[in-house]
Order: C-alpha cells, then sequence, then structure tokens
C-alpha cells in the first residue's frame, strides 16, 4: 500500500542503513568546498559558520561547527538576529557577523544563503570567501560562491534531493570526518542525534535518505549520547526511548521557541554543551520559553481566525492576516494554523510602520502540484523579497503595495484551487478486526518507524465496533472523550478521542460506529496499548 512492492524497496525501508547514504563526494561542488575548509584548518584561517534561528538551522549549525573543530580548525558560529536582520544571509546579519569576528577568511552558511545575493556580495567586496549550504528553493540564478552545496542540483541522486539544511551539513562534515589520505578524522555518527532533529523539525520527508538519517540519529540519541538533548529529553518530560514524533513535537518546539521568541544562542549553547550540569538550566530555560510560546500563538491565532471571519468569503481561495502587535517569532505557526484549519494558503504579516514594510510567514496546504513558491512568483511584482520552499516561505512586502498584493496572491491561489480548500482524506492503511488490536499488533509494526512527513504511522479503520456506553467526557473543560467498544473476549476495547472539542456525540451503549484510529504505547501503565481515535461516523 506505500508503494514498496519489490523484496529489495521493501528490505530498504524496513532496514534503513547508513551504507546505503548517498556518497557526499555525489553533491556538485561538495569536493571543491571540503579541500577549501581544509586547507583553511590546515592554515589557521578564521571560519564562520552561518547558520539560521530555527532548528534546523541550529542543528546544522552545531553539525559543522563541530566538525570543523574536530580537524583542528578555527571556527566561530553566528546566528542572525530575527526582529533586527531577519532570515538568513542578509547583508545587515552579514555585516554584523563580520564586525563581532574581524579576520574571518571563509564563511560557510548552512540552511540560508541560496537566493541571498547580497550577503555574498558583501562578502566578496571584503575578499572573503562564501561556501553556501542550503536546502531551500533556489532562485533561477544562484548567487555567486566559491562553493554551492545544494541537494536540487543537477546529478545529485533522488533520495538526497530532500535533505534538510542540517542533512545537507552534514554531508560536508562526513566528507571532512576522513582525511586527505581517507583517514577517519572523528566519529560523524555522533552527529547523527543533531541531524535527526533537526530533519524531523523541518517537516521533510521521512523516506530516502532522510529515514536513514533519522534512524541512526534516533538510536545514538537514545544510547545517551548528545549532553544538551538529553537535558531537554528530561524537560520534555520524555519518559520511554525517543521517537520520531517526540522530535517533532516535544524537543523541536524547545529548540524552536527560543528562535522565536528568546535568544537563539541559548538553543545552539544547550546543542552544543558537553555536560549534564552545563545543559540543565538551559533545557529548563528553553521548556519555560515553550510554553509562552505556545500562549502567545494561542493568542494570536484566535485574533486572525476572529479577523478572517469578517474578511473571507465562500469563494475565497486565501487567507491573509495582519497585525502590528504580535511577536514576530509566531507568525510561522500562525499561518500554518490558519492553513490547517482552512485548507487554504494562508499568511500573516506583522506591519512595521517605521520601515513602511510588512514581514510575512506563509503556509501552504499539502497537495500534489500545489507549490507555494510558484504561488509566491506569481506576485513577485508586489514583493519587495520571498524565499522558501513548496509549503512554507517567508516574505516582506512594503505597505503601499499591500492591497496589490493580497489581490495578486488571491488571484494566484484560486487559479491553483479551482476546486475549493484542500481537504485531505484521512487514509486508512486498512479495516482490521477488534481482536486483532493488541499491543503485538502495535509491537510488530515498530519497523516502520520513524515515521513522519511522507511516511506517516499507520491508521487503521474498525468497522461496526459496538459501544458498551455512552462516550465519557474527560479533561480539564471535557475535551476529551473515552470510548469502549465490545470484542469477543470479556475485555472492552478502550480508545480515546483527544481534543473532540465541540464535535456532537449523540451515541450510546449499542451503537455501532467505524473509527478511525492510531496505536501508541501508553508512559504509564507499564507500557499499555492506546487506541487514539482520529475521525469517527455511524457505520
Amino acid at each position: 500500500a506505500r508503494g514498496f512492492d519489490t523484496v529489495e524497496s521493501a528490505t530498504a525501508m524496513l532496514s534503513p542503513k547508513l551504507s546505503r547514504l548517498v556518497p557526499p563526494e555525489r553533491f556538485p561542488d561538495l569536493p571543491r568546498a571540503v579541500d577549501r575548509l581544509r586547507a583553511a584548518a590546515r592554515d589557521g584561517e578564521p571560519i564562520l559558520v552561518f547558520g539560521d534561528f530555527d532548528c534546523d538551522g541550529l542543528t546544522a549549525t552545531t553539525v559543522l561547527t563541530s566538525a570543523l573543530e574536530s580537524i583542528g580548525a578555527r571556527v566561530a558560529p553566528f546566528i542572525p538576529d530575527r526582529r533586527t536582520e531577519g532570515y538568513g544571509f542578509t547583508e545587515a546579519a552579514v555585516a554584523r557577523a563580520l564586525r563581532e569576528h574581524p579576520g574571518t577568511h571563509l564563511v560557510v552558511t548552512v540552511d540560508c544563503g541560496i537566493t541571498q545575493e547580497a550577503g555574498c556580495a558583501l562578502c566578496r567586496a571584503r575578499g572573503i570567501d562564501v561556501i553556501l549550504t542550503d536546502h531551500h528553493t533556489p532562485a533561477a540564478t544562484i548567487p555567486p560562491a566559491y562553493a554551492v552545496v545544494h541537494p536540487q542540483r543537477g546529478g545529485v541522486p533522488a533520495e538526497a534531493r530532500t535533505l534538510a539544511g542540517v542533512g545537507v551539513a552534514f554531508k560536508l562534515a562526513h566528507a571532512l570526518s576522513r582525511g586527505a589520505n581517507g583517514q577517519r578524522l572523528f566519529p560523524p555518527e555522533e552527529l547523527l542525534p543533531f541531524v535527526a532533529l533537526g530533519t524531523v523539525a523541518d517537516i521533510v520527508p521521512l523516506t530516502g535518505e532522510n529515514r536513514i538519517l533519522v534512524a541512526a540519529g534516533l538510536a545514538q540519541l537514545n544510547r545517551g549520547l548528545a549532553p544538551g538533548l538529553q537535558a531537554l529529553r528530561e524537560a520534555s518530560r520524555i519518559r520511554g526511548p525517543v521517537r520520531a514524533s517526540d522530535l517533532g513535537f516535544r524537543l523541536g518546539p524547545r529548540i524552536n521557541a527560543a528562535g522565536r521568541i528568546g535568544d537563539p544562542l541559548d538553543a545552539l549553547r544547550l546543542l552544543r554543551a558537553q555536560s549534564g550540569r552545563e545543559a540543565a538550566p538551559l533545557a529548563q530555560k528553553l521548556d519555560a520559553l515553550n510554553a509562552e510560546r505556545q500562549n502567545l500563538e494561542r493568542s494570536a491565532a484566535d485574533e486572525a481566525m476572529a479577523d478572517l471571519a469578517w474578511t473571507l468569503t465562500p469563494s475565497s481561495r486565501s487567507a491573509v492576516v495582519t497585525s502590528d502587535t504580535w511577536n514576530p517569532g509566531v507568525l510561522g505557526l500562525v499561518a500554518g494554523r490558519v492553513c490547517q484549519r482552512l485548507g487554504l494558503p494562508s499568511i500573516a504579516f506583522l506591519v512595521d510602520r517605521a520601515s513602511g514594510t510588512m514581514r510575512g510567514s506563509a503556509r501552504c496546504p499539502e497537495r500534489e502540484g500545489l507549490d507555494l513558491m510558484a504561488l509566491l512568483r506569481a506576485c513577485s511584482g508586489d514583493i519587495l523579497q520571498f524565499g522558501g520552499h513548496v509549503a512554507a516561505a517567508g516574505l516582506t512586502v512594503a505597505l503601499d503595495r499591500a492591497d496589490a498584493f493580497r489581490a495578486a496572491f488571491e488571484k494566484a491561489c484560486a487559479a491553483a484551487l479551482p476546486d475549493g480548500p484542500v481537504r485531505p482524506p484521512l487514509a486508512i492503511d486498512a479495516w482490521v478486526d477488534p481482536a486483532a488490536v493488541t499491543l503485538d499488533f502495535h509491537n510488530a509494526l515498530s519497523a516502520l518507524e520513524p515515521s513522519g512527513a511522507a511516511n506517516p504511522a499507520p491508521h487503521w479503520a474498525l468497522h461496526a465496533a459496538e459501544l458498551t456506553c455512552e462516550p465519557i467526557a474527560f479533561g480539564r473543560e471535557g475535551q476529551h472523550r473515552r470510548l469502549l467498544f465490545r470484542r469477543p473476549s470479556d475485555t472492552p476495547l478502550e480508545a480515546v478521542f483527544f481534543n473532540a472539542g465541540d464535535l456532537p456525540f449523540p451515541w450510546k451503549a449499542g451503537d455501532r460506529l467505524d473509527i478511525a484510529f492510531s496505536t501508541d504505547v501508553s508512559d504509564y501503565g507499564g507500557g499499555t496499548l492506546s487506541i487514539l481515535v482520529e475521525d469517527i461516523r455511524p457505520a
């Protein structure tokens, strides 16, 4: 059902092995980049690793900085300021980086730079070489740089073309781990916990090369490597082995919280911590920041939806919201929430009247053929700058072009969505018998992990399952439901529907229902099976 229809492809999927990774040398310009970095390390040239403030960028910065330190390079990491300098390799951020690190001879970007000519031009004017490593969608022309390492360049095998920024950085680190004569200079596998975290947090497809890297990174993480991640694991209250879902929903958001509403250098210090004693207070700080971020996000998203209730019509094919009070760090989260609720390409803008611009974050629902960057290119005449990929992007629009941009964006979205909002169906892997839903059933499917984007955890369905009693509300606000279904044994099948909210539950004992569900193992009760309802309907 998932498309693995040969023994070879199924074996590769069920047993991801590092030996199947694409050799780094298959990436254009990567050997040239490695030679330059080795020469800089040999000659003592100062190297600057220029990262980004999100989880992918921070883990990529950690990976490459650690690799360069391991070969004896003089290296310093740099992260731009989200509020004053914006995303990526901007002229303002590069200027500050060079002021703070005078004498820099070589700059290596991670997770940014592929569409940012200004930063490259400033370095070139000062005689500084630039190596660009990135995974975002390139513009029509690539900025002139000493080397450009990007998974979408010609010649890169298909299985490696969806790498996250940290995955691209690891390719460079992997090559650096081998000396010019082939000797092993450091163990690159110790960097894999950071690769796994950044890959899952950036929501790239967990197929091909990404699946191999995440599987190996989780194995290393669960062996106790990376003191910073172990401290963050404790602060996130993860009791069992860390899974891909924990990276995406527990660890990743706490790293991102620093870049969104705090100081991203706190997250970088945590990732690079050498002891639990050093890491513990930083992990607690990020945990508190994440709670604050959740409150800010919830408040801003509620405000956005209230505004859209007045402006959207049944024929609307885009959702654009603006504010001059939101924290800039939650714009992407607000756009994501709006996009998820409405099934429409969505943008959240923060208005800056002093500069006469509004800076926005855009999100796009997943559907084959729907590309956010293509939608923005159709409006490029009304945008000062933009960059991103198929499902997420950042952009800046002049205030005096705001109305023109809205109209152009709506027109582009209407052409791309003639049938209305994207309402993806819930795909069911199979209908199952209630008697088959056991802990053994769940454990047998563990080989499908790690699950995530493009490789979701299995969804199952029960047909005409009989309720033994009326659904039971629980939770602080009664927002969850517990359901008990009859099965041949004396023990009923217990299921939970989280965040059912205001959905009507008119069913009673004896009613028969179809339920779509996934399975999990509870952290409590010695690892008992949990049935998590995803959707429900009368049989």
